[in-house]
């Protein structure tokens, strides 16, 4: 945790996020809940600030047309954020998900599947939840949109207005909340801590900036501390 802590001071996010997962899981197998509740906020801190990045880069909802390993679109749009769509499947948001991660670059990833009026959401990992969302802008659909004034001598992705570029952003920003918020409400509040902790990590597998699944896995947690303390 020095090392993340550092990590975070630097802004390198990257490094931070993976030392507080690898401390995090040291704690959770030791049961040391109040180090697992405090890990979890330069957790969440890194997990922020590499969302932040990523809105503010390339943005692309939907990858009809889109040919080739999933890994290599990275070189097209990151920072950025993407809704990976079918022909491609989830596990191809896994996999450009992990790779991101891998690669330590700002990324987000989503999945869904066009379904009339509304999209359908899912987690690529995690709970199996849905959430459906009105279309986004057939404008935004299918194609790279980079942010408003950004030039792009590769020629690689469009570069559209203010008004394109900000709207697919917030489409995106928006789906991920509810998808999160799906997940943290198919929680059952009956079951014991141990269970709610290990449905909330699974949760945050699939939605892993969502900040009040990182506040309540806090609280499971010292909740935890507080119990095996009684």
């Amino acid at each position: 945790m020095e090392r993340a802590s550092a990590a975070l001071q630097s802004m390198d996010y990257a490094a931070c996020e993976a030392g507080c997962l690898a401390a995090l899981a040291m704690a959770g197998n030791a049961r040391r809940w109040s180090d697992y509740a405090r890990i979890l906020l330069p957790l969440q801190e890194s997990r922020r600030q590499r969302r932040m990045i990523a809105v503010d880069g390339t943005v692309r909802l939907g990858t009809q047309g889109l040919d080739g390993d999933p890994v290599s679109w990275l070189t097209r749009f990151a920072p950025g954020c993407i809704v990976v769509t079918p022909s491609h499947a989830k596990e191809d948001a896994a996999q450009l998900h992990d790779a991101a991660r891998k690669e330590k670059l700002c990324v987000e990833v989503l999945y869904a599947v066009a379904e009339g009026s509304s999209w359908r959401l899912a987690p690529f990992r995690g709970p199996l939840v849905e959430v459906h969302r009105p279309s986004p802008d057939p404008m935004w659909v299918n194609r790279w949109i980079g942010p408003s004034g950004d030039p792009n001598p590769e020629g690689v992705v469009d570069v559209h207005s203010e008004g394109i570029s900000s709207g697919a952003v917030e489409w995106f920003v928006d789906a991920a909340e509810a998808l999160g918020d799906a997940a943290l409400a198919s929680i059952d509040d009956a079951v014991s801590l141990d269970e709610t902790r290990t449905a909330l990590e699974q949760c945050l597998e699939g939605v892993d900036t969502h900040e009040i699944l990182h506040q309540r896995l806090g609280d499971t947690a010292r909740a935890l501390a507080r119990a095996e303390e009684a």
